[in-house]
């Protein structure tokens, strides 16, 4: 393999052109002040004398300069013409017209070449170059004009590997950060990851083994307390322990599986698993009517076909229904809408009250209920309110835009 792999130089089309054209116009005013007014003093300067030879070394000029355009892109194909070039002309010993442009190309060639190719393109060109002096002067001037013009492009060739050199150092450096910088994130997502199953085992150990303890109470003394009220009391506590065990267990999850795994699920609905439907919030009401509280729930308008929209509008009448019986004194009664609107989401009101103060006597736990649930809203472009109303009454009021689905099932009020 190469240890010089082929290096990309990035030239404007402005610089790639601003150079021949330069070339083009310096040789060419040369060759016109020789052939209009200047004394041979070159053996191509006494061609271009002639007619047909300041035609021949014009259109030559102009194909050398024309070639120089692709030196970046087309590297070893630019030097090879200017090589070809240079042998046909030093038969009419007019090769020199063409060294800057050699020198030009070699240049290049050198930047961009890989390992192996540079050092066959420098053997030819050093081959070439001294075929064409060799041709182009006497045998007594050659020892003259050689050296110089290899010394020349060796001069090019090592300006050439000296940049080239700076620009590797300078991409190793960058891919030396790069590195550095990922291996910074795969550290914090490491401890990311320590943390999340820190606080999975302990999930699983505190709420999943006290919802346990619950479940197994309340069906202990389901069938033995002789009270229907109790009865019905314990079954909604049994129901509402396994529906936390569940979704505790699905935190669980969530906080231990990798990025991966839940990718391959289903990259195109995150959390899939635990998503909630509309009709998932009867259950709560239902939970809320066997503690003795009036629920009406209602609900107009047309449902959409939206799993992220009905997932977060269940999260917020729970929150908020649940945020009533646990933190308000002497509720009697809860209403719940929901008011789907084609273009504007889905208003969620939630109010309740009853003797006495109906606000809630706390906040949320440290800013993970309500509050939570009002970031996530407003992530989602919608709105969400709370606080007390008419002096007597909490409301929890959210508008949840909709995601684009389109409607697909008409509720009725219930």
């Amino acid at each position: 393999m190469d240890h010089m792999e082929r290096q990309t130089v990035n030239v404007g089309r402005v610089t790639a052109i601003a150079m021949p054209l330069c070339v083009l116009a310096v040789e060419g005013a040369m060759l016109t002040w020789e052939r209009m007014i200047g004394t041979p003093l070159d053996p191509m300067y006494t061609l271009a004398k002639r007619t047909g030879g300041f035609v021949m070394l014009l259109l030559a000029l102009c194909l050398s300069c024309l070639t120089l355009v692709f030196r970046y892109r087309a590297p070893s194909v630019t030097l090879m013409s200017q090589l070809v070039l240079t042998l046909i002309l030093s038969f009419w010993h007019a090769d020199s017209i063409l060294l800057v442009q050699l020198v030009a190309a070699f240049y290049a060639f050198m930047r961009t070449a890989k390992e192996r190719r540079m050092y066959i393109g420098s053997l030819a060109t050093t081959l070439a170059v001294t075929l064409a002096t060799f041709i182009s002067w006497p045998a007594s001037r050659f020892l003259g004009e050689w050296p110089g013009r290899i010394l020349l492009l060796a001069l090019a060739g090592a300006i050439a590997l000296a940049r080239r050199g700076m620009a590797q150092a300078r991409n190793a450096m960058a891919a030396a950060g790069l590195e550095h910088r990922r291996a910074q994130t795969a550290v914090k997502q490491r401890d990311a990851a320590v943390h999340r199953s820190r606080i999975a085992g302990q999930l699983h150990d505190s709420v999943g083994h006290g919802l346990t303890a619950i479940i197994a109470l309340s069906e202990g003394l389901t069938g033995k307390t002789g009270d229907p009220r109790v009865e019905e009391a314990l079954k909604g506590i049994n129901e509402i322990a396994r529906e936390s065990l569940e979704d505790t267990r699905k935190a669980v999850r969530a906080l231990t599986e990798t990025d991966t795994t839940a990718e391959n699920e289903d990259s195109s609905a995150p959390g899939s698993r635990s998503m909630r439907s509309w009709d998932d919030i009867r259950p709560i009401l239902a939970h809320a009517r066997t503690l003795g509280i009036i629920t009406v729930f209602t609900e107009t308008g047309i449902r959409a076909d939206d799993g992220p929209q009905a997932n977060l509008c269940f999260d917020v009448t729970r929150e908020a229904i649940t945020n009533a019986i646990r933190h308000s004194r002497h509720v009697t009664h809860l209403n719940v809408s929901w008011n789907h609107q084609p273009r504007n989401g889905v208003v969620i009101i939630v109010r309740n009250g009853g003797a006495g103060d109906a606000a809630p006597t706390a906040a949320s736990d440290d800013g993970t209920g309500l509050d939570r649930l009002s970031r996530r809203v407003r992530d989602v472009g919608g709105t969400f309110a709370y606080g007390p109303v008419d002096g007597t009454e909490w409301q929890v009021k959210a508008v949840i835009p909709p995601t684009g689905k389109q409607p697909i099932e008409r509720k009725a009020q219930s």
